[in-house]
């Protein structure tokens, strides 16, 4: 987690440290996903300007990222008591939309 968030939104390292998720971590985290998924968004485009092999490869990294940003959101950002996952139905349309 970025210092200058954590420090914006008043959560120390030892409440990192502790695991701690309260209101000011979830939020920390909303404010972390959002902009995670943000970033990934902005580089489909690049997908247009590799090599088909790499196509593939940035094509996969946006999609598996967005789908476990997805998983974060839907355990309503509580990363330290559950474990965001994406099932294999998931998974098996990430595979067959990269190809």
């Amino acid at each position: 987690m970025p210092a200058e968030t954590m420090h914006s939104y008043g959560y120390s390292e030892e409440r990192f440290a502790a695991c701690w998720a309260d209101i000011e971590f979830r939020q920390m985290l909303y404010h972390e996903v959002d902009r995670a998924e943000t970033y990934l968004v902005a580089g489909r485009p690049s997908e247009e300007i590799v090599t088909a092999e790499m196509r593939v490869d940035v094509s996969s990294f946006v999609d598996g990222g967005v789908d476990v940003l997805r998983a974060i959101r839907r355990i309503d950002y509580d990363v330290w008591t559950k474990l965001p996952t994406v099932g294999k139905l998931q998974k098996l349309r990430l595979l067959t939309s990269a190809l």
